[in-house]
């Protein structure tokens, strides 16, 4: 659509859009005032979550492979807005557990911040405009477990 054209949504608002929209264009026709409508893309921000664990009778190593997919996964299920508690990457870790009753491993430590070398033990904010983004790469390493 490279044309602009009117779109009327019942009897209060008149929109015009067209290709781009301009974030102008939106009139009510009660009062003919122009009413300005802007669209934002959410800015991903990537988290660096550090987490430390003890192994326990029946670790095994994939074990941490699974706790990161774990933390990952949650990391990108956040909506736009919410933020990061640390309690909440606690509980993810502790998820992937079989048997809790029975635990293969202890979490000890887990620290996480939007910048490498710069975790903190907090929750973190997220804007308004922002969301949470888990990702799994060799280089950096976003998610990373130490076994003690």
């Amino acid at each position: 659509m490279s044309e602009w054209q009117e779109v009327t949504l019942n009897k209060f608002v008149n929109i015009k859009h067209g290709f781009a929209f301009s974030g102008q264009g939106i009139t009510d026709e009660d009062t003919g005032d122009q009413i300005l409508i802007s669209f934002r893309r959410p800015e991903y921000k990537p988290v660096y979550v550090d987490i430390t664990i003890k192994a326990l009778t029946g670790y095994v190593s994939s074990i941490a492979d699974e706790i990161i997919t774990a933390i990952c996964d949650y990391l990108n299920s956040l909506q736009i807005g919410q933020s990061l508690t640390i309690s909440a990457l606690y509980s993810t870790a502790m998820s992937v557990m079989e048997d809790i009753k029975t635990p293969a491993y202890s979490v000890t430590s887990i620290l996480a911040g939007y910048e490498e070398g710069e975790l903190y033990a907090v929750d973190l904010p997220v804007q308004f405009d922002e969301v949470t983004q888990g990702i799994i790469s060799e280089s950096p390493k976003y998610i990373t477990i130490t076994v003690t």
